[in-house]
């Protein structure tokens, strides 16, 4: 997870985000656990579906 956000970041972006369906908590406990949070929840083609992001670069101004 650490070489995507280094990857992520030296490509310019700002953020990474990741999705996962509410009714795996153990898998959004490992978002978590690499410092991901959550963002909101969504229904997604019959899903609810939590989003996760994780800032790898400063916002620009």
């Amino acid at each position: 997870m650490q070489q995507a956000a280094e990857d992520a970041a030296q490509a310019g972006y700002r953020l990474l985000r990741l999705d996962t369906d509410v009714s795996r908590p153990a898998l959004r406990e490992l978002y978590r656990s690499f410092g991901f949070q959550g963002v909101d929840i969504r229904e997604v083609e019959g899903y609810l579906v939590e989003r996760f992001e994780l800032a790898v670069a400063p916002a620009q101004p």
